[in-house]
């Protein structure tokens, strides 16, 4: 089969519909830094993470976060509270503003061993610019017999 360079044109230009149409409308992924103010077991802490994240749907979004929630000193000795968590976020946009909600799951790497636990917040975010966003979020972290609240502010970029 022969194509001569109109049809070359129409043939390209076909297949790159095609490919965006494969894609989601709302597809994105996001990274970037916290900073977290985190309450221990009644003590005040600080900690601080990364964050992978992808919203294929307006609606509806993923995020992997590593992060350091902070130290409790309480029992003598230091204890360093690191999780690895997975979090589905429902969300609503009003214009530049984004509402949502974290439900989903964090593994606690400990003294002495790991404990798989669940996380749960609420969180907002804006636009900085076309590919960055500044937010916050207070979610809650059941380690073990620990409870520890944590009130985080994140810096994100949109790729």
């Amino acid at each position: 089969m022969h194509l001569d360079a109109d049809n070359k044109v129409k043939l390209s230009r076909l297949s790159g519909v095609l490919v965006m149409l494969s894609m989601p409308a709302h597809a994105v992924f996001n990274g970037g830094i916290n900073a977290n103010l985190t309450d221990v077991n009644g003590a005040a802490s600080h900690g601080y993470g990364v964050h992978l994240g992808y919203t294929p749907l307006p609606y509806l979004g993923a995020e992997i976060g590593i992060d350091r929630l902070g130290d409790d000193y309480r029992s003598g000795y230091k204890t360093t509270y690191d999780t690895v968590s997975f979090k589905v976020k429902p969300r609503y946009q009003f214009a530049t503003f984004t509402m949502y909600g974290n439900l989903g799951f964090h593994v606690f790497n400990g003294e002495a061993d790991i404990d798989a636990q669940f996380v749960y917040g609420l969180g907002a975010e804006t636009y900085l610019h076309q590919r960055a966003t500044i937010g916050a979020e207070y979610n809650f972290y059941k380690i073990g017999v620990s409870d520890i609240e944590a009130l985080t502010v994140k810096l994100s970029y949109l790729f």
